[in-house]
């Protein structure tokens, strides 16, 4: 860090600061209106290797060491740091998210008390930490994803009764999705879940009040993903509250047909189809194989094609509905 200078036009550079890192972020940590540096450097602490971070403030004449914290054990790399502020508190919280010394990636998340003046860890969350609750597979770093100035943390989970198979995988598996969540100083408010379908260059978000109505069912070989309903009462995008007709006997088996792989077709006969997102290169496809399904767009070397089915229709589902949550 250099001061500059000028005088008679003439600049001076005078290096007042020059310290080795492996990370670090420029900001306004303590709310001076003046920039900061958070600086991560790793260390070896009584034969433990660990990650420190300290924070450096730059005043009139030089730098000062402020305060400085360990980055959770559970992170051996720090590959992302990003920082929000707390408007009814006035703290400072930084999200450093890093790989796991095993496997996979979490986040550790630190606070800058500005009343105390230092850094402090948020309140235990449901009795674990936040490096434990935000462990995941998926390299996905915070962001503030809904640019209202709040970072979300991308917590990992799996849809309940779903599946995911492909020849590659030797036996189905559940379809994994990101909870993006904000710490509200007391919690994990969930903001949206994700879908990544990775293989296909494309995701799907759903709000917290349609999460947990419906399951999927994702062919990677096909490249489709199909979304069911799981209760008569609940629907992905139900408006008033709309119930479907019930079907007679006579047309059972077209819902024992769309029913995911795993599901008891003869208890949960009410879970139906929904709608179903097809993704592939153009020339993969003839016209006479995309029968039923509608272009939506094209992104990402592949075009997104719908099918909105007849559970899928009575709940209100439309081109709009489904356009609205996919992301290329």
């Amino acid at each position: 860090v250099y001061r500059i200078f000028i005088d008679d036009k003439i600049k001076e550079y005078e290096n007042i600061f020059s310290k080795n890192y492996s990370n670090f972020i420029f900001c306004d940590v303590n709310s001076d209106k003046k920039k900061d540096i958070v600086l991560f450097e790793k260390s070896n602490t009584d034969g433990n290797p660990d990650i420190k971070g300290t924070l450096y403030c730059f005043g009139s004449e030089n730098c000062e060491s402020v305060d400085e914290f360990t980055v959770d054990p559970a992170i051996s790399t720090v590959c992302s740091i990003v920082t929000d502020y707390n408007k009814e508190t006035g703290n400072t919280r930084i999200y450093v998210d890093g790989y796991k010394t095993d496997t996979g990636m979490t986040t550790d998340l630190v606070i800058w008390d500005s009343f105390e003046n230092s850094f402090v860890r948020p309140e235990s969350i449901d009795y674990i930490s936040t490096a434990t609750a935000a462990t995941r597979s998926k390299n996905i770093f915070c962001a503030d994803t809904d640019s209202d100035s709040v970072v979300e943390i991308p917590l990992e989970e799996q849809i309940s009764k779903s599946s995911v198979y492909s020849s590659k995988l030797t036996e189905s598996k559940p379809q994994d999705v990101i909870k993006w969540v904000e710490y509200d100083g007391y919690a994990l408010t969930p903001e949206k879940y994700e879908i990544f379908i990775s293989e296909y260059n494309y995701s799907i978000v759903i709000s917290p009040e349609n999460y947990g109505k419906f399951t999927v069912k994702n062919d990677l070989d096909s490249g489709t993903l199909t979304f069911f309903e799981l209760e008569n009462d609940q629907y992905f995008a139900a408006p008033n509250n709309k119930k479907p007709p019930k079907k007679s006997d006579d047309n059972k088996h077209d819902d024992m047909h769309n029913q995911p792989e795993g599901f008891d077709t003869e208890n949960e006969l009410k879970d139906k189809a929904l709608f179903s997102i097809l993704a592939a290169a153009e020339q993969d496809y003839g016209i006479y194989e995309l029968s039923g399904y509608r272009a939506i767009c094209s992104d990402n070397g592949f075009t997104y094609y719908y099918q909105i089915y007849e559970s899928g229709k009575t709940a209100g589902v439309t081109k709009e509905t489904i356009k609205s949550i996919l992301v290329t």
